[in-house]
């Protein structure tokens, strides 16, 4: 492909549900996370849905698992699926025509509910026990905030403080890493569910 572009393209995914978070790789995680937060308090939301794919899964378990320490009694489904993406690519050099080229990438959705789902759904996971739940920081001010909705930067313009627990979800799964048994398990029931969507 040295002698071919890829052409890129702004994704048409549709409109978005009110309540739809759709996480993309290159936006960052706290903006998520408050965005989800603002969702389920400011807004009185009492779902939300993450929407994922490709490198933004791992994102996407760590802002579900932070929203799921900062509201009590929230219950998660998570499922898998996978889609058909199409490319495509210009040529460099004359006599050569345009490529197209389709790749498959797995797609998550994790819906956060306030009202209990169907608990023998695969994918479901229940509320964090209340000691796990903790309250908000305090936030810092809107002048120590970066402009432009970046990392640290609230909806209202305000830093999202995390504690050293969600400190470490993050870059965890930043890193590609997940949970094991601990905690419910979290880790390995997502890594089951990984394994089930490729497949579809």
């Amino acid at each position: 492909m040295e002698n071919y572009t890829r052409i890129h393209k702004p994704r048409d995914d549709g409109p978005a549900a009110e309540n739809e978070v759709r996480v993309r790789s290159t936006e960052q995680t706290r903006f998520y996370v408050s965005l989800g937060l603002s969702l389920l308090r400011e807004k009185g939301h009492r779902t939300v849905v993450l929407k994922a794919m490709g490198k933004a899964i791992n994102k996407t378990v760590a802002i579900a698992e932070v929203l799921k320490r900062r509201v009590a009694g929230l219950h998660q489904l998570s499922e898998t699926s996978s889609m058909t993406l199409v490319d495509e690519y210009q040529p460099n050099e004359d006599g050569l025509d345009p490529i197209q080229v389709s790749r498959n990438v797995s797609v998550l959705t994790i819906t956060l509910s306030l009202d209990q789902p169907d608990t023998t759904h695969p994918g479901y996971q229940p509320p964090l026990p209340a000691d796990q739940v903790k309250p908000d920081q305090p936030p810092r001010g809107a002048a120590a905030a970066p402009a432009g909705g970046g990392e640290g930067a609230t909806t209202a313009g305000e830093e999202l403080v995390l504690d050293e627990v969600e400190q470490q979800l993050l870059e965890d799964r930043s890193m590609g890493r997940g949970r094991g048994g601990g905690r419910g398990g979290e880790g390995g029931r997502f890594g089951r569910w990984r394994g089930r969507g490729r497949g579809r």
